[in-house]
């Protein structure tokens, strides 16, 4: 299933159509909206080469790919990640029980850097096609 946002297209630059989101509120409890790169703006830079005009009510449409995705990277990899953490510590390295789960903390943390590096190299190649309303 898509997500359909709308929106009123703003500015348009060459094959770059700025959109101000009309719906942001729907976004504001998503947890992989980073992902996304929409959650938190009002406007989004899309790339079309249909022809807009200023003014235009346009949809916005996230594939289900880029849903997915999204979701795998935030709730799998921590997760994933936190667990490697722990067996490495506990099984390898020979560490008590306690610290294992602090470590595995760390694991966490790590995964959080990755996925932020994942972002912001990556963020903006997920696809978000547009189309006039009603089209």
């Amino acid at each position: 299933m898509q997500v359909i946002e709308t929106g009123i297209v703003k500015q348009i630059n060459n094959f770059e159509i700025i959109v101000e989101r009309t719906n942001v509120g729907a976004c504001s409890s998503c947890s992989i909206g980073s992902f996304c790169n929409m959650k938190n703006k009002s406007e989004i830079v899309v790339k079309s080469e249909e022809k807009y005009d200023i003014g235009d009510m346009v949809e916005l449409i996230i594939s289900p790919a880029t849903r997915i995705l999204s979701a795998l990277l935030v709730f799998i990899i921590p997760v994933v990640f936190m667990v490697l953490f722990y067996c490495i510590s506990f099984f390898w390295f020979r560490f008590n029980e306690g610290v294992s789960v602090l470590i595995s903390f760390f694991g966490c943390a790590v995964s959080y850097c990755i996925l932020k590096l994942c972002d912001s190299k990556y963020g903006k190649k997920f696809e978000v096609r547009i189309r006039k309303c009603g089209a």
